[in-house]
């Protein structure tokens, strides 16, 4: 019996987690897509997922390329520590710092109007989106 309540317990965790991460997308209420599973999709698909490109380059193979670039700021710190856990040990202040997250991402659309490969520079591409 305990067990099968433990089970339980677990599943609803494991549930709660997933619509979590499901939530956690950017403003449109749709959950935020890794942008390597582009790779196959259409270019419509492509820009109704992502919006209109930041640039476009055309290829002398007919080929295309748009590009997305997104950015933000994450905030870390901005509280204080005790060392070792005790205060009577003294409080160490983390001061607040701001760091920028930027991304770049190429996707080549190919003749056939499918997304042929993904390409990404930045600090933020995996883990941020669009």
């Amino acid at each position: 019996m305990l067990v099968r309540g433990l089970g339980r317990g677990l599943v609803l965790a494991t549930m709660l987690v997933a619509a979590g991460c499901a939530s956690s997308g950017g403003g449109g209420g749709a959950p935020a897509r890794d942008i390597l599973s582009w790779q196959g999709q259409s270019a419509a698909a492509l820009q109704q997922g992502l919006g209109p490109p930041d640039a476009v380059d055309k290829l002398a193979s007919g080929e295309t390329v748009m590009i997305y670039r997104w950015s933000n700021s994450q905030i870390y710190g901005g509280y204080a520590v005790s060392m070792g856990g005790y205060s009577q040990l003294g409080t160490q202040y983390v001061p607040t710092q701001v760091v920028s997250m930027n991304c770049q991402a190429r996707f080549t659309i190919g003749t056939d109007d499918r997304v042929r490969d993904v390409a990404f520079q930045g600090n933020s591409c995996l883990q941020e989106h669009r």
